[in-house]
Formats: C-alpha cells, sequence, structure tokens
C-alpha cells in the first residue's frame, strides 16, 4: 500500500480513494469499531420487516437504538426523560417480566415490554440479592450486549390496543410504530417491545419558556440508556440543534445514528492507526462517509491499561478500535466538551473501562443531519463551546 493510497471498505464493493497524510491498514466498517461499539453499524433489518423507507429519518434512528433511546429523545428535547415502571415481576427462578413509560415533557412517549431471562448465578443474585434493576443489570455488570431487531411495524391511531392490558392505553389515541428486539449478554438475554408515538420528535413542552433549562440526559438508567449509571447528568450550552444534540451525546454509536438516519452504510476510512513506540498507546484517525459525502472526521488516542487486553489485541490481531466488543464491556461515556465553528462542530469525550481508555476528538460537518432537500442547521452558539 503507498503513502498516499486509502484502503476503505463499504457498500457496496471495496472502493480506493486518494487522500493526503499517513494511512494505516484497511478498515472493514463491518467490524465493531469506536463508532459503534456493540457491533456492526450497518442497517440490517430483518427480512419480513416492511421498508424502512416508510419510517422517517429520526423514527429510523430509533428503531436501531441499542440500548440508548432515552438518550436520543432526551438529547433531542434538552429535557429529562423520566421512568415510570408499570410492573416489575419475577416469573420463575431466572425469568422477568417488567413494563415502563417513557415520558417526556410529561408526555407519553413509549410503553416498553420486557422478558429477561438471566442463565448465571451471578446475574440472578444481582437482581435477588444485591437489588440491582432489571433495566440497570448491563451496566451494573459491565456486560456489552448484541442487539439485534426483531420485528418492527406501525400503527394507526386507535386502531389495535395497547401491546399490554395493564396501565392506562396512554399511546391508542396516537399514530405509532412500534419495535421488538434483542439485547443479549454473558448470561442475560432481554426481548423488548415498544410501542412509541410516531411524533415523539415533534412533542413540545406543555408551557414554553424562553429560558432554556439545563439537559439532564437519560434521567434513570435502564434498557433505554445502557452505558449510564444510576442517573446520566449533562450539562449542554444553549444553541446546539436538536439533531447535533443528538451526536454531541451520542455514546460510541456514531456509526449506527448515521446509517440509521439515511437508511445507507456508513464507510469508514482508517486514515492513521498507529502504536507509539514500546508502549501501549495507539493514534487513530479515521473518517466516516455516507454515499461518498465525508460526514465526520475523528482523532483518537488510545490507551491499553491492562496487560491482558493487549495481549489478546496482539495475539489475535484484533483492531484496537474493536477491543470493547471483544472483551465484551461496556465502558463508561464521560463528555468533556463541545463547540462550534463556521461550517462544523465538534466535541471532545471519553470512552472508558478497566483496561482501555479512549480519549476522542470529533468534527462533524454542520449539515451531517440534514436531508438532501433540507438546509443545513446551523447552531446559534454564543462563544466557541464550554
Amino acid at each position: 500500500m503507498t503513502a498516499d493510497t486509502l484502503y476503505v471498505e463499504g457498500s457496496p464493493a471495496l472502493k480506493k480513494a486518494k487522500l493526503s497524510g499517513p494511512t494505516g491498514a484497511m478498515h472493514d466498517s463491518m467490524k465493531p469499531g469506536l463508532g459503534d461499539i456493540m457491533g456492526s453499524a450497518t442497517v440490517e433489518p430483518p427480512v419480513d420487516l416492511p421498508s424502512l423507507d416508510t419510517f422517517s429519518p429520526l423514527q429510523r434512528t430509533v428503531l436501531f437504538a441499542n440500548g440508548n433511546l432515552q438518550r436520543i429523545l432526551s438529547s433531542y428535547h434538552d429535557s429529562p426523560v423520566t421512568v415510570t415502571v408499570r410492573f416489575n415481576r419475577r416469573k420463575a427462578h431466572g425469568s422477568y417480566e417488567r413494563e415502563v413509560d417513557l415520558s417526556v415533557f410529561g408526555c407519553i412517549f413509549a410503553v416498553c415490554t420486557s422478558s429477561v431471562v438471566l442463565t448465571t448465578e451471578e446475574c440472578i443474585r444481582a437482581i435477588e440479592v444485591d437489588g440491582v434493576g432489571i433495566g440497570q443489570l448491563f451496566r451494573h455488570l459491565n456486560i456489552m450486549p448484541a442487539f439485534s431487531l426483531l420485528q418492527a411495524g406501525q400503527l394507526a391511531a386507535a386502531a389495535e390496543e395497547s401491546p399490554t392490558t395493564s396501565g392506562p392505553q396512554a399511546l391508542d389515541s396516537e399514530a405509532r410504530f412500534w419495535r421488538e428486539y434483542q439485547l443479549s449478554g454473558l448470561g442475560v438475554q432481554c426481548t423488548i417491545r415498544e410501542v412509541l408515538r410516531s411524533d415523539l420528535f415533534e412533542l413540545r413542552p406543555a408551557i414554553s419558556t424562553e429560558a432554556s433549562q439545563s439537559s439532564a440526559v437519560a434521567q434513570s438508567s435502564g434498557f433505554g440508556d445502557l452505558m449510564s449509571g444510576t442517573v446520566t447528568s449533562m450539562l449542554l450550552p444553549s444553541g446546539f440543534s436538536p439533531k447535533q444534540r443528538i451526536l454531541i451525546t451520542a455514546n460510541g454509536n456514531v456509526e449506527r445514528l448515521l446509517s440509521s438516519y439515511y437508511n445507507s452504510p456508513v464507510t469508514t476510512c482508517v486514515m492513521l492507526n498507529n502504536r507509539r513506540s514500546e508502549s501501549d498507546v495507539y493514534d487513530r484517525q479515521i473518517a466516516m462517509l455516507v454515499d461518498g459525502r465525508q460526514l465526520m472526521l475523528a482523532k483518537s488516542t488510545i490507551f491499553l491499561t491492562d496487560p491482558a487486553w493487549q495481549k489478546i489485541c496482539e495475539d489475535e490481531n484484533v483492531p484496537v478500535g474493536s477491543m470493547f466488543h471483544r472483551m465484551g464491556v461496556l465502558p463508561t461515556f464521560t463528555l468533556h466538551h463541545a463547540g462550534v465553528g463556521p461550517q462544523y462542530f465538534w466535541r471532545v469525550y471519553q470512552l472508558k473501562s478497566s483496561g482501555m481508555t479512549c480519549e476522542i476528538n470529533e468534527t462533524f460537518s454542520i449539515d451531517v443531519f440534514t436531508d438532501a432537500d433540507s438546509r443545513p442547521e446551523k447552531p446559534q452558539l454564543e462563544g466557541h463551546g464550554f
């Protein structure tokens, strides 16, 4: 591979692009990486799923949300999402049922029904002895779940009954869409059905105020925000658009968000992938493209802090960006800074586990979430960030 040739992989076929600067090895964009730490970011709907074109771009980000639905909605609306438990009960040893309402601005936008099966005594003990909430189990045990969308569809207003018979039929009077999916990890399998208002991104506060309230992203963790602790709270400056806030607070799923929004594969170009001499520190730089258009540039410094992780990385030739997925460990997310430039916005954040710490700087095109027939969204951020 020559110094000015960058090999990238994306659908439909392997492409070769000329870029300036140092290049690393060929990167398979179907593999998990820091842009989608739970696995392939490419939208792969079930065979019997209706055409994804029947869903809006933002609805598609919900369909493929892999444990961060609350975070997406809370970031978009710049307001906390409230979780209200309808029931949480034990069916048998290691088997549980749970149903919750998700609300924003005091309005229920989703009813989520979960069936949870635990197959290890450690998981069962965490629930029944240690008092860990079912929705917090992945975070408590640092288990990286795999996501699989099973089914999805749309419901007309008042056309069908709510999927459960308990609690108020909160969503029957609204047009809705729904999905069924699984989150599974070591000793844990969750099958979840969510029924959501079709206008969940159009909801507004009952009483509007000019003063912007501080964001509290994904209050009360659960299956809707797997990477939070008991409470996740992030303060964002005013001025970012709702869609930009989704990316500013994305916790290891930027590729998935872009792929589902555009209903198109994301091509990841690895421009630099370098291990510093005689150290366990890596420097990495990638670009993400959709349909040949660059939407994001990311620069990462990655520290392998556990010799066992370094050994696996070397012995199995695992890309360093895939190590969270390989080890099955769910990292914590911390947003350090965010701001805006003339034609871009940016953020600096950290993904961290006991074996690896990643410091990441991402720069997004100002029109990263703009439809083809729309104008770019430009934030009205005063100053240069925080």
